[in-house]
């Protein structure tokens, strides 16, 4: 895993395709659901930030994360 928020979001997609390919490449078994907020939250707590007007967008929610998991 690799912090990417610096990082557009046109590259962080492009980064993260590439990386899915280098698995399958691998033959590593992966998600089509990939992503930051996928691996280190749940629907409850994504639900409950979409409810309090946090943007849906992978980027609101990776960054909703990234501060969740900042404090411990």
């Amino acid at each position: 895993m690799a912090y990417l928020s610096p990082f557009n979001k046109v590259y962080r997609d492009v980064e993260l395709s590439s990386w899915v390919q280098i698995l399958k490449a691998n033959n590593l078994e992966t998600s089509a659901s990939l992503g930051l907020s996928n691996m280190l939250s749940d629907s409850t707590i994504i639900n409950g930030w979409n409810r309090s007007e946090l943007p849906g967008d992978e980027f609101s929610l990776d960054n909703a994360v990234i501060m969740l998991k900042s404090d411990r």
